[in-house]
């Protein structure tokens, strides 16, 4: 099984947490990624802190050991997602729908904390390692 890290997880990890560890370290690295969504968003989160040089090099760091999937092969699943989302009346941030969108394309299980807006997508698969034991 692969997974596909939302944004959320990436932080905690990188904050050390040992939940998100344990459970990295249970999984295998070999078999986590993150979608080119999530750099942009790590990258957001660092441009907006207090520390941004200190938070650019930590999420290099984090870059260099993380498979990252591109986005280009998710664009008619995002378009589907969307779609599917308006006609339901339950749209969720385009950020979302693309790391969805990522993760479905490729057949992986999004590990987020936020699972409330992500699983609105269909055919889509989440967990979330923060209320794992």
């Amino acid at each position: 099984m692969n997974y596909l890290l939302d944004s959320n997880i990436c932080v905690h990890f990188i904050r050390g947490n040992q939940r998100i560890i344990s459970m990295i370290d249970k999984v295998g690295i070999e078999h986590l990624f993150i979608s080119e969504m999530t750099v942009g968003e790590l990258y957001y989160g660092a441009e907006c802190s207090e520390r941004k040089e200190e938070n650019r090099r930590v999420v290099d760091t984090f870059l260099s050991f993380i498979s990252v999937i591109p986005v280009s092969g998710a664009w008619k699943e995002f378009a589907k997602q969307k779609a599917y989302l308006r006609n339901k009346g339950s749209m969720i941030e385009d950020a979302d729908i693309i790391i969805g969108a990522t993760a479905i394309v490729h057949n992986m299980v999004v590990v987020t904390e936020n699972i409330k807006h992500i699983g609105r997508l269909q055919n889509i698969e989440t967990i979330n390692w923060m209320e794992q034991q």
